[in-house]
């Protein structure tokens, strides 16, 4: 079953953190925005990690980031990206002045 998970930063700079932990597979995400500034879209926990980050981001678009492929010894595996499977909670915010949503489509 897919969900559609929204993320909105407040006007002017800032960062919003998910209502609760995301278990399941990012299959993209919808971004709107007014603001000129970066938006970045990240896990948390203890390594955290970028998902996506947007430049000069007014706008709308669905994005679909994937992550590469690893084999059992942790080295990637050339040419080989997958859907990136979360099981934390995910920051979403913007570093300039306007507001910014961000819609997950996670399966799980």
């Amino acid at each position: 079953m897919i969900q559609h998970i929204s993320l909105t930063t407040q006007v002017g700079a800032g960062t919003v953190t998910s209502g609760a932990p995301i278990h399941g597979e990012l299959l993209g995400f919808y971004f709107a925005s007014n603001s000129a500034g970066t938006a970045t879209l990240a896990t948390t926990g203890v390594a955290p990690k970028t998902i996506a980050s947007l430049t000069g981001g007014a706008g709308t678009a669905w994005y679909y980031p994937r992550a590469q492929g690893c084999d059992v010894g942790g080295t990637v595996i050339s040419g080989v990206y997958d859907v990136i499977p979360l099981n934390n909670y995910v920051t979403f915010g913007i570093n300039a002045a306007g507001t910014a949503t961000c819609t997950l489509a996670i399966e799980g």
